[in-house]
């Protein structure tokens, strides 16, 4: 999670209950049981749709023996946020001061 000025990495382990051709069945320590279909192992989700009180996260469940490896990928795909988000507030801007200098 990036917050503010903050970032922070949270790990939860998951039971893996059952396993089959498609999907993991996996229950946390405290938690109803999820199902993880194979293609979504190792696939960074954005958990903020929107950006807003300078707040960004994204998740992934991996293999333990993965998890440097997602974390490294989790940090790229926030810079990778950041950058599009600026972009889009930059073409905001440039938006505003066109119509600005329209209306003077």
């Amino acid at each position: 999670m990036l917050e503010g000025d903050r970032f922070t990495f949270r790990n939860s382990e998951w039971k893996l209950l059952v396993e089959t051709s498609r999907y993991y069945e996996i229950k946390p320590d405290s938690g109803s049981v999820k199902r993880l279909y194979k293609e979504k192992l190792h696939v960074i989700l954005n958990d903020s749709s929107h950006y807003k009180h300078a707040a960004l996260s994204c998740s992934a469940f991996c293999l333990k023996e993965r998890e440097g490896e997602i974390r490294l990928q989790i940090l790229k795909h926030l810079k990778r946020r950041i950058q599009e988000l600026k972009q889009d507030l930059q073409l905001n801007l440039d938006a505003l001061e066109r119509a600005s200098g329209q209306i003077t």
